[in-house]
């Protein structure tokens, strides 16, 4: 095996160990509305940095669930695992935590079209430029049902808009069977390039006209009166 093979096989053995831990903790931390995980793996230990929106629920007197988290990678080959809890600071503009959060309320039976426009409503109000909200599967009735919302502003195809836009899915199990959700956000700030708008010369601060050697327009006509 050639030092090539072995970085290689390296990095895949670390790549699939971070996604294995993400999915496990995806999947045990749903009713905490996990949001997101960093992962550092070192020869001594693997430290796990959880983002949750309700880490109260985690963070018990003794600790017992996070031991209990912690024992769980370590039987499934995790080596050394210590993991800390951590608040997301802004869960509204997190869209895996809004997809954990609508799961929790259909599994609730509280799933309602006022719920997801008060959602909307409490996202766009943090600042997001749009949100998307894609729900799939029975949500009462005998029949399946697709509900999509759609509010701000939203990219759907191409590169920067898998790139710039925050994409997060859950599935939900109810009594009548199995619902997607999905929902992607795009975060405050967030400028697409056709978007951005090239300032004509006049348009520019002084000082940066200065900067390129433009000529301002108040110079030009007191040199004309001149």
């Amino acid at each position: 095996m050639t030092n090539t093979t072995r970085l290689d096989a390296m990095v895949f053995r670390t790549l699939f160990k971070k996604a294995y831990i993400k999915e496990y903790l995806y999947r045990a931390l749903r009713n905490a509305e996990f949001g997101d995980a960093d992962i550092f793996i070192t020869p001594l230990m693997t430290r796990i940095v959880v983002y949750v929106n309700r880490p109260g629920s985690l963070v018990s007197r003794h600790g017992d669930m996070i031991r209990r988290l912690e024992a769980e990678l370590r039987r499934a080959g995790i080596e050394n695992p210590k993991i800390e809890v951590k608040k997301i600071r802004e869960g509204l503009l997190n869209p895996q935590v809004l997809a954990n959060h609508l799961a929790l309320q259909i599994e609730a039976n509280k799933y309602s079209r006022a719920l997801l426009h008060r959602l909307k409503n409490a996202v766009l109000a943090a600042g997001a430029r749009g949100i998307e909200i894609i729900i799939n599967g029975r949500l009462g009735g005998t029949r399946a049902r697709h509900e999509r919302l759609v509010a701000g502003y939203i990219r759907k195809i191409g590169w920067h808009a898998e790139q710039l836009v925050k994409e997060g899915f859950s599935i939900a199990i109810p009594k009548l069977g199995v619902v997607g959700i999905r929902v992607r956000v795009v975060p405050p700030g967030t400028v697409f390039p056709d978007e951005i708008k090239v300032k004509e010369p006049h348009e520019l601060p002084e000082e940066v006209k200065k900067q390129l050697g433009i000529e301002s327009n108040e110079s030009e006509v007191q040199a004309q009166g001149h």
